[in-house]
């Protein structure tokens, strides 16, 4: 099984040779570029930011010990003070 998502020149104008195989998926490398996707990208990082300044922790990270460490705490109350 083959999954491909990024090729030489995009967007594709005609489907590659192997296109037809059995074993083979083709998506666009923008396949999540979806109007809803990018407003709700926009919107999940302007939460981020109000969060932090309120000194909240934003949902989701990904890194969560982050909050905890002393370096990250001291510009954090910086980033609250403005």
């Amino acid at each position: 099984m083959a999954a491909i998502g990024c090729f030489a020149t995009e967007p594709l104008t005609a489907p590659p040779r192997f296109a037809g195989l059995e074993n083979v998926l083709l998506a666009p490398h923008s396949i999540a570029m979806t109007i809803e996707c990018v407003r709700d990208m926009g919107r999940a990082a302007f939460q981020v930011m109000v969060d932090l300044s309120l000194g909240l922790k934003p949902r989701g990270a990904l890194n969560p010990e982050l909050f905890e460490r002393l370096e990250f705490q001291a510009k954090w109350k910086k980033f609250q003070k403005r």
